[in-house]
């Protein structure tokens, strides 16, 4: 069911999309990143660092289903007053890690 990549939370940060997380207007490096208002939207495979804070909003995963996604907190803190604040809608696999020495909250 796993693969070894799977359950190696290490990540290449090179290669990873930043969003940085704002109240004032979130933003990205890379256009497979949706952003309206205070909902980001994941809309392709790969590796997605998170930093800043959302006080109320949501990240969406919606993926093709043969498709995986690895999020990593680093300093990262969410809150959503009326769902998850990471929600997948639609993947292969989706794996939230953090990164190393950092603090992260996610709030319901």
């Amino acid at each position: 069911m796993f693969t070894d990549r799977d359950l190696d939370g290490t990540y290449d940060a090179s290669e990873a999309v930043t969003v940085t997380l704002s109240d004032a207007g979130s933003t990205a490096s890379d256009d497979s990143v949706e952003i309206d208002g205070q909902t980001i939207t994941i809309t392709e495979e790969g590796v997605y660092v998170f930093s800043g804070t959302l006080s109320d909003g949501q990240i969406i995963v919606d993926v093709e289903d043969s498709e995986k996604v690895q999020i990593v907190l680093n300093g990262a803190d969410i809150t959503c007053s009326d769902s998850a604040a990471i929600y997948v809608l639609n993947a292969d696999k989706v794996f939230v890690t953090t990164a190393s020495g950092t603090e992260n909250t996610l709030t319901v």
